[in-house]
């Protein structure tokens, strides 16, 4: 879990998009990451306040970027 706290608290170069993404969708998806609920929380809470784009969760199960 360390390295995808790290991942989000850092990439944040618009090319790293989909890799934040990705990390977000492994973090989120696992009960193994339960103790570290809250400091994703908190990264997941700066990059929506940092950046204009809203990520949402479709009906399938993936993460998406809106606006697209």
């Amino acid at each position: 879990m360390p390295l995808l706290l790290n991942v989000l608290r850092n990439a944040n170069d618009p090319s790293n998009h989909k890799l934040r993404v990705k990390a977000m969708e492994i973090a989120v998806g696992c009960d193994v990451f339960r103790p570290d609920a809250q400091p994703l929380v908190d990264a997941l809470i700066n990059i929506q306040s940092r950046t204009a784009f809203t990520y949402f969760r479709r009906p399938d199960g993936a993460l998406t970027l809106f606006p697209p």
